[in-house]
């Protein structure tokens, strides 16, 4: 019966996705990527458009096909850089505990089948076993690894669930935080040119350390 349950709930939630991201001018908006043209579309919602950015970047923490930096950008066009900020992260972290539990508790089976086969799982789940709140915490702020990602493979990995949640959140307002300015800037981008490129390289930087350090440095502290 448990089984039965959770086989439903995975094809009623992939269902619901596809049906929002394919057969409606929503989520067709948000396949295109045009930023303004999903702005004008979801402003046009009055009020409800909280709501509905607030589910889109919910969602997103599920699948990797919505760039999160499209909908942090649409976010603050819509709201304001700060409101728009805070939604971004808000709805990233609760979509991200959410597939973590999803995986974990209802469909681990299907996010072993997308994430167990793959390399970066096996090398993510032997980090999560020593350092699990580091191993989300640096994988968030790196960002290297799509979210959606980090979260499945922490559903089915032995890291605990207030770790990832603690390092989620804190992870998160990092990125979503970049993200809403890197997105705010890329809309004015010929007035923020000069600020764009020097957070581009800072991020560069950052990669390229934490990279040549290792996730853990060269002896796994």
């Amino acid at each position: 019966m448990v089984i039965i349950f959770k086989k439903i709930s995975i094809l009623v939630i992939v269902l619901v996705v596809a049906f929002l991201l394919y057969h409606s001018k929503v989520g067709q908006l948000l396949l295109s990527g045009d930023v303004d043209l999903i702005a004008r579309h979801v402003e046009s919602y009055g009020w409800k458009a909280i709501i509905l950015m607030f589910l889109a970047i919910f969602i997103q923490a599920f699948f990797p096909y919505l760039p999160f930096i499209i909908l942090a950008g649409v976010s603050v066009l819509l709201f304001g850089f700060y409101f728009g900020f805070i939604i971004s992260w808000i709805a990233t972290s609760l979509g991200a505990i959410a597939a973590f539990l999803t995986a974990r508790y209802i469909a681990r089976e299907w996010a072993e089948n997308k994430v167990g086969a793959s390399p970066y799982f096996k090398k993510f789940n032997t980090f999560t076993s020593n350092h699990g709140f580091k191993t989300i915490l640096v994988s968030r702020i790196i960002a290297v690894v799509p979210s959606s990602l980090i979260n499945l493979a922490a559903g089915i990995s032995r890291l605990k669930g207030r770790s990832f949640i603690l390092a989620t959140w804190i992870g998160n307002l990092w990125v979503a935080f970049i993200e809403s300015l890197l997105g705010h800037y890329l809309i004015h981008f010929e007035k923020h040119s000069g600020k764009l490129l020097i957070i581009l390289v800072i991020l560069l930087a950052i990669y390229l350390f934490v990279k040549r350090k290792g996730i853990f440095g060269k002896n796994g502290d």
